[in-house]
């Protein structure tokens, strides 16, 4: 048992997640990546041409194996199976001086254990073999040191490391896929779902590569029932806004569909370096059916990612706006009057500054500042930002919209009366 150096908590995207009993790849395999024990037991065995188990080591926290074939692109001489559910650090050869970069403490460990390995040392993986006979000898307490706190739960399944063979089953969380030699591991949803209302997708995390299986609405299924003045739908069915954000189960990187796997280099190391700040990774699996609550995070996860994005103000306005319905929804008049002033005020920077946002885009930003106004109890606001919506060149061609907007602003001129009408009284 050894310490973790602190700087091991930067590589967390490296982080994969094994249950007992998972080879993590096979003798004569060629790993392409070496790995590091971050929490549970891993057996590393030598077996003979006919498959007999002849010796075999147990390590465990701290310990490095798989590197010399790694490193010098060769079967591995032992095959490592996981004894007890692991956390390993898998780094691929071609991301180790990313990694190196992170934690310079992994290079210095990585380089000790290949010079332990020179021509005058016996080459083999092992650190030590023991007999079948001979039990594995119990790692010693871990000393008393400042500890990296790698969360075990971390990682559902991320990106595997390469394995030899056919599909293999990896456990309860997810499917090893073999593909051109290479295992990556692909996150299942196993609870029922409504096959009328859903289907399943898969995609892949940009920002830690996990593969995950997400639920997606079937437009046949939905059944709206009435619309709220703002564009808030309550529905017959389930309400398909629940299901507008995706959440990689592995890191919580969280965008909206349009988005999602569309991170620029430099997003991508902002959300992959602001990992911890997204929580303890003690989220359920929010690709399945969503409570409320489930909605109200993975709206929260996706305003922090999208803090670290380029993305534009009408982006934020909406997903504050998202919120703001879920609080109308649970009846708490007073956190949705808070969300609402936050999305119109989002909404109000997007139609000032925006200089990319289309005519249509526009007309509709303007509607809803004069709606979100009239609902906040500011008709003079509203009144002039509904007259704005109007006025557009192309408002004939939006006349759903347009319509809309007069008999809101109709609605604003009626309450701008009733307050001349009592001050007048007064």
């Amino acid at each position: 048992m050894r310490t973790l150096p602190v700087s091991y908590r930067t590589l967390n995207e490296f982080a994969v997640r094994y249950p007992a009993g998972a080879r993590v790849y096979d003798q004569e395999g060629e790993p392409g990546a070496f790995y590091v024990i971050l929490s549970g037991t891993v057996t590393l065995e030598v077996r003979d041409e006919r498959r007999l188990l002849t010796s075999q080591v147990t390590i465990g926290r701290g310990h490095l194996f798989g590197h010399l074939a790694a490193f010098a692109e060769r079967p591995t001489a032992t095959a490592a199976v996981v004894k007890e559910d692991a956390v390993l650090l898998a780094v691929p050869i071609e991301r180790a001086a990313s990694a190196f970069g992170l934690a310079p403490e992994l290079a210095i460990e990585v380089a000790r254990e290949l010079a332990a390995h020179l021509p005058e040392h016996a080459d083999v993986e092992l650190p030590e073999i023991v007999a079948d006979d001979e039990a594995s000898p119990e790692p010693p307490a871990a000393p008393e040191a400042e500890q990296a706190e790698v969360d075990p739960n971390a990682v559902e399944l991320a990106t595997a490391p390469p394995l030899r063979g056919a599909r293999s089953r990896i456990g309860s969380g997810g499917d090893a896929v073999i593909e051109g030699g290479w295992m990556r591991a692909v996150t299942r949803l196993t609870a029922a779902y409504d096959e009328v209302f859903f289907f399943k997708d898969t995609t892949q995390c940009p920002a830690c590569e996990t593969h995950f299986e997400y639920l997606r609405v079937r437009t046949v299924g939905i059944r709206p029932e009435k619309r709220d003045s703002d564009f808030h739908v309550t529905y017959r069915s389930d309400d398909p806004t629940r299901y507008g954000v995706v959440v990689c189960p592995t890191c919580s990187y969280a965008a909206t569909h349009e988005d999602f796997a569309t991170l620029r280099p430099e997003e991508r190391k902002a959300i992959v370096a602001n990992r911890q700040a997204r929580g303890r990774y003690d989220y359920p699996n929010l690709g399945g059916a969503r409570t409320l609550e489930e909605t109200v995070t993975t709206l929260e996860l996706a305003q922090m990612c999208y803090q670290h994005r380029r993305a534009n103000e009408r982006r934020s306005a909406v997903l504050l706006h998202r919120r703001a319905w879920l609080e109308r929804e649970r009846g708490d008049e007073v956190a949705e009057r808070d969300w609402l002033t936050k999305a119109r005020d989002a909404y109000r920077r997007s139609f000032e500054l925006d200089g990319q946002i289309s005519e249509e885009s526009a007309m509709r930003v303007a509607y809803l500042l004069g709606d979100l106004s009239l609902r906040l109890g500011e008709p003079h606001e509203g009144a002039r930002w509904l007259e704005t919506a109007t006025r557009f060149p192309k408002a004939k061609s939006q006349s759903g919209l347009e319509r809309v907007a007069r008999d809101r602003l109709s609605d604003a001129r009626k309450l701008l009366a009733e307050i001349e009408a009592e001050k007048k009284s007064a």
